[in-house]
């Protein structure tokens, strides 16, 4: 009996023990997990917030490159051209990246890319193909707001995020500055922020609801660019683990064991991931291209990975005993002191230390560089600790020089073509009068002596050599003549005398004019007058040229017994009265149309027939039409002759032909 007794209380003693056991085992547990969990979340949705603000940091960093440059194009201070190319070169480096930074003209045409490569295929392209777009672009332009789009697709592929800046200078609206963020980018740039066990992902959209995914930990954040609102969702796996599995534990006579084996299994896996997540963190601060020093709160270094020693040229063993303040230029060391302890003390998880070109660092030499610092700050066993992200900047540096050396280049080859083209019209100006007056000499005294005004020529060959004296020197005065008008405008020198023309009225004028060497080639040449008299804006004498030259043209590329039509036609696109020439002739190459309107270009390759023009008549004419607001366009067809059309902009009252 008292054996039994013993063994019952024994069994009794024993039930308690492993019940009291298996209830500490089982509190302690839950506890644990629910602290764990807990800190867990405070963590993550400290890092979270660090991540998006971070995010916040760099958009803020590239649209302030952008509103920098925005505000050059607008007062002026940076042009368009050489200009340009510099000044995004230049925001490019201390924000990047950009994809491509474009300006945009009144059109909405993409006039210039920066980088040309890969964004050159954009180049003449019309940007809102959309309304949605469109009617964003309107929006800044009247409201002279930067816009930013959606998630749009992007012409070099892919998706991203469209930024625009209306230029608006001297009261008058230029275009757009316009920048491209490709999303993959922003993904690259956000990512480098998080670590590794974090998801992150910008989209545009409503936000995730954070309660949906019980087995990740969510947190979304709103990211502001400058008219839109975008979400940064950071998830992070946690462990779900309920009180029902423990309960379910008690039902099994060997739950103590389960669970002592379970809560070993779970430290060992703990411990293993501990340190691969460890092995990890060094393998990758080994390998990073960036400088990661770690310090204490007075600036001691405790950690100086491979990148450190190369880019300050101290090895790992030797930084370690000294402070992070000997990396420093002497005269900087203070302020640097200073820095670093109010980093250290304030609120901020992270500070960028200023503009790149303003902070230097201090190699083991003595010698200084420019570098670009990101501080982190965190909480390792109650100690605050700061790393900082340092990259070299000197090879950065060399390009912004090389850059700016070589838009001075550019200025320098601009300013002497141009003293270039200002001695040759210097030139061809006072040859004007040195070629004309004796030219006009030999034309006088050879016209008098083929009339035979002072008496009969003797013997009659003199009769052939003094008209091919006459011919020559008419031709040559031509020739003069022609060059002289192309240089004054290609010089921007001629300045039409605009007035309101009666156009029939000056076309019929230059058909009875024209008709004679129509006339000597047998061929017809027929005005079609409209309806009502039409008033154009323009310069008599410059219509006069344009007309004659055109239709000399026409009928020198005719063939003999054809007829050229000059007809009034109704009103291009863009409301001006236009004159259109037709001939009958062989038509022109697509070879040759390509390159017509350059000088000493002519229209065909047949030199019995383009021999008879000096390649300059058609380059002047289209000079005098643009001078005066006008267009002159070409249309031909091998075998079916050609259409010259002249657009005129129309006078605002009406002229009487009489």
């Amino acid at each position: 009996m008292i054996l039994r007794a013993i063994k019952a209380k024994d069994a009794g003693l024993g039930a308690c023990v492993a019940a009291v056991l298996f209830a500490v085992t089982f509190f302690a547990e839950r506890n644990e997990w629910q602290h764990v969990e807990a800190v867990e979340r405070v963590a993550f949705e400290r890092t979270a917030d660090s991540i998006a603000r971070g995010v916040v940091a760099r958009l803020d960093g590239r649209l302030d490159g952008l509103a920098a440059l925005h505000e050059a194009l607008r007062d002026g201070t940076v042009s368009e051209g050489a200009g340009f190319e510099v000044a995004a070169a230049l925001i490019q480096g201390k924000a990047a990246p950009y994809l491509a930074i474009n300006l945009i003209d009144r059109d909405r045409r993409i006039a210039q890319v920066w980088p040309a490569e890969p964004n050159r295929a954009a180049l003449g392209r019309t940007v809102g193909q959309s309304p949605a777009i469109v009617a964003l672009l309107d929006e800044a332009r009247m409201t002279r707001r930067p816009k930013a789009t959606g998630i749009v697709d992007l012409f070099q592929g892919g998706q991203g995020l469209v930024v625009y800046y209306p230029i608006h200078r001297d009261g008058e609206f230029r275009g757009y500055l316009n920048a491209v963020f490709r999303v993959a980018d922003l993904d690259e740039d956000i990512v480098a922020l998080a670590p590794a066990s974090l998801a992150v992902r910008l989209f545009d959209g409503a936000a995730a609801d954070a309660a949906a995914d019980p087995l990740r930990h969510i947190h979304v954040s709103d990211i502001p660019v400058l008219n839109r609102h975008f979400r940064l969702e950071v998830s992070h796996a946690r462990g779900v683990r309920g009180s029902a599995d423990y309960f379910v534990a008690l039902v099994l006579p060997f739950a103590l064991s389960l669970i002592a084996g379970g809560t070993a299994s779970l430290l060992l896996a703990r411990s293993r991931l501990g340190r691969a997540e460890e092995a990890l963190l060094a393998n990758l601060t080994r390998s990073l291209p960036l400088a990661l020093i770690t310090v204490d709160a007075r600036g001691r270094i405790l950690r100086f990975n491979p990148a450190a020693e190369r880019i300050f040229g101290v090895p790992a063993h030797a930084a370690l005993s000294r402070e992070i303040h000997d990396f420093v230029p002497v005269d900087r060391r203070d302020a640097h002191r200073g820095l670093t302890a109010g980093f250290m003390e304030s609120d901020l998880d992270n500070l960028v230390m200023g503009d790149w070109r303003s902070v230097e660092a201090q190699r083991a030499d003595g010698a200084r560089f420019p570098v670009s610092v990101l501080l982190t700050k965190t909480l390792i066993e109650g100690q605050r600790v700061a790393t900082a992200i340092v990259t070299d900047m000197t090879e950065e540096q060399r390009k912004q020089i090389a850059l700016v050396r070589l838009a001075d280049d550019r200025e320098a080859q601009a300013h002497r073509a141009l003293s270039a083209s200002q001695a040759k019209t210097m030139f061809l100006a006072s040859m004007s009068h040195e070629l004309r007056t004796p030219l006009n000499a030999i034309i006088g005294f050879s016209e008098m002596i083929d009339q035979e005004i002072l008496g009969r020529m003797e013997p009659k060959k003199y009769a052939e050599y003094i008209k091919d004296i006459l011919s020559s020197a008419r031709g040559l005065l031509a020739l003069i003549n022609d060059i002289l008008d192309y240089s004054k405008i290609e010089a921007g020198a001629h300045r039409p005398n605009m007035e309101a023309i009666a156009l029939e009225a000056a076309v019929e004028q230059a058909v009875r004019t024209a008709r004679g060497i129509a006339h000597e080639k047998n061929i017809q040449l027929v005005f079609q007058a409209g309806g009502a008299p039409t008033a154009v804006m323009g310069d008599a004498r410059a219509i006069r040229q344009v007309l004659l030259n055109v239709f000399s043209n026409a009928i020198k590329f005719s063939p003999a017994g054809s007829t050229v039509t000059v007809a009034a036609a109704a009103p291009d696109a863009e409301g001006r009265a236009a004159i259109v020439v037709e001939d009958r002739g062989e038509g022109i190459p697509p070879t040759f149309l390509a390159n017509l309107g350059q000088p000493f270009h002519q229209a065909r390759g047949d030199s019995a027939v383009a021999g008879e023009g000096t390649g300059l008549g058609l380059a002047i004419s289209i000079g005098l039409m643009r001078s005066m607001g006008g267009d002159l366009k070409i249309d031909s067809e091998v075998g079916r002759g050609t259409r010259v059309i002249l657009a005129f902009d129309r006078a605002g009252t009406m002229i009487d032909p009489a």
